[in-house]
């Protein structure tokens, strides 16, 4: 009683090639139009953004908020969380 060898017409592994089958080929081609159709509305959108101009003030204002954030990370975070609850106050409210 040896084992059927696998080429010979194992009807188990009906439909397998590289040990895939046709539903896991389907669902993987799936993912990736799913994935370029994610990336093409995500550059789409962000097309549609218009940014201010970078002037030379914003280059200033940037990089001393770097250099707030590095020296002091608790008190900038403690700024964000204070955005966040204001601005969550005011679309509940």
């Amino acid at each position: 009683m040896a084992p059927a060898a696998l080429g010979q017409g194992d009807p188990s592994r009906a439909g397998v090639a590289d040990g895939r089958t046709s539903a896991d080929r389907g669902l993987e081609e799936q993912i990736s139009a799913n994935d370029a159709q994610q990336a093409q509305l995500e550059s789409e959108t962000l097309g549609k953004i218009k940014l201010p101009v970078n002037t030379k003030k914003t280059e200033v204002l940037v990089k001393h908020i770097r250099e707030s954030i590095h020296k002091d990370a608790s008190n900038a975070t403690n700024v964000m969380r204070t955005w966040i609850s204001e601005a969550e106050t005011k679309r509940t409210s």
